[in-house]
């Protein structure tokens, strides 16, 4: 950890027997969560500087985290094709959504932190609920790896972008690609 003011460092957390791939913050920052090229998530006490809990479960390098609006989950996707969801108050495991058949690139949460949008190295973007358990939808139109997305704030539309330099924009609740239009009200 470093202060950024006076270019120091603050300290140090150790634990992690693989390398660090992938860090994130809790939105009140209390929280520093870590996961490695082994699967392995680790979350940090910032006021207390110390480890509070290892979450196991992926097999894989942890690519990418999103944390519910309210601090009270971890949606973790990882190399495995898995996407896993904690409770950030248990520790525990509260479901895996398997539906990917390569690498989970990207995640972003809506509807309070109840829906995530995934983006793979399988050429798809899905929709998972927490109330369903499951995958939602399928929005299926890239030719190759899709790496990324950004939700609209209005949770109406996303953008995703690919490994061969395009990007599309898709209507969430149709699960439709949207073309590109002056008329649409985004």
């Amino acid at each position: 950890m470093w202060d950024l003011t006076n270019k120091s460092e603050l300290a140090t957390l150790e634990g992690h027997t693989a390398v660090v791939a992938i860090t994130t913050l809790t939105s009140d920052s209390k929280l520093c969560i870590s996961g490695d090229t082994s699967g392995v998530i680790k979350v940090w006490d910032l006021e207390a500087l110390k480890e509070v809990a290892t979450l196991n479960g992926h097999t894989a390098e942890i690519k990418c985290f999103a944390v519910s609006p309210d601090d009270k989950t971890l949606w973790s996707g990882a190399g495995d094709s898995t996407i896993r969801v904690w409770s950030l108050e248990t520790w525990q495991e509260i479901v895996t959504f398997s539906g990917h058949t390569r690498i989970v690139y990207g995640l972003k949460l809506i509807k309070d932190g109840k829906v995530g949008i995934s983006v793979s190295g399988d050429r798809s973007v899905k929709i998972w609920g927490l109330a369903e358990k499951g995958e939602i939808r399928t929005m299926k139109g890239h030719t190759s790896n899709v790496y990324g997305l950004v939700v609209f704030k209005n949770e109406k539309f996303c953008v995703t972008y690919a490994h061969n330099k395009t990007a599309k924009l898709w209507d969430l609740e149709s699960g439709t690609e949207v073309a590109p239009s002056k008329d649409i009200k985004i």
